[in-house]
């Protein structure tokens, strides 16, 4: 369910802070992470990786920035984990985010389609001057999906759907989301560009180099 602004105010005792972090976590993919960008496909990726990207969104007139950079390990031909930094901008409150995730392959489960779970955990806070700082983590456990070329272009779909719990000032709250996108692979790695909706919508955007 959605939280309201009456409850926001009432839990987070008027700090506009709290409300805008709140506001901003309930439609951001992942919840401070990057969009998933990327094949189930395990098998394809090298084994190191490096990605920067961006996402943006906007919630009852509340303005949002999120930019971050992941690191990805593949750990076996079919399990990668990942760890990401994210620099998290809500309004006039800014502050550091840190996450650790992981990716797993399911085989045969779908034709013609590649398949993988996904968990994730994110710890930060942000702070606006003069008010205290303001802490929260999330739990996110996903489903992607992903398809072979579309038509002749060298793009290729992405598509996710999963559940997402949100812890901030013991007060938590739970959201279905859903997404998806393209990306394309290049000489170096590939580009990526997707939409989540948790709530309300995100765009996000960036690039994913490969070490080896």
């Amino acid at each position: 369910m959605s939280i309201s602004t009456h409850k926001l105010r009432f839990l987070l005792s008027g700090f506009f802070t709290g409300l805008t972090l709140l506001a901003s976590t309930q439609i951001h993919a992942e919840y401070f992470g990057l969009p998933n960008g990327r094949s189930a496909d395990l098998s394809s990726m090298p084994d190191k990786s490096v990605e920067a990207g961006f996402v943006t969104g906007d919630l009852a007139d509340v303005s949002y920035q999120g930019f971050g950079i992941r690191f990805n390990a593949l750990v076996s031909p079919d399990s990668m984990f990942y760890l990401d930094i994210n620099q998290t901008e809500i309004e006039d409150a800014d502050g550091t985010i840190l996450g650790i995730g992981f990716f797993y392959q399911l085989e045969g489960l779908l034709q013609n389609t590649d398949t993988a779970i996904k968990g994730a955990y994110h710890n930060g806070k942000v702070k606006q001057d003069g008010f205290r700082d303001l802490k929260g983590n999330t739990i996110s456990v996903e489903a992607l999906f992903s398809g072979k070329k579309m038509g002749e272009s060298n793009l290729r779909w992405y598509g996710n759907v999963g559940i997402h719990k949100f812890d901030f000032d013991n007060y938590d709250e739970t959201e279905i989301g859903f997404g998806g996108g393209v990306f394309m692979p290049t000489s170096f790695g590939e580009f990526f560009a997707g939409a989540d909706m948790i709530d309300e919508l995100t765009f996000g955007a960036g690039v994913r180099y490969f070490l080896q």
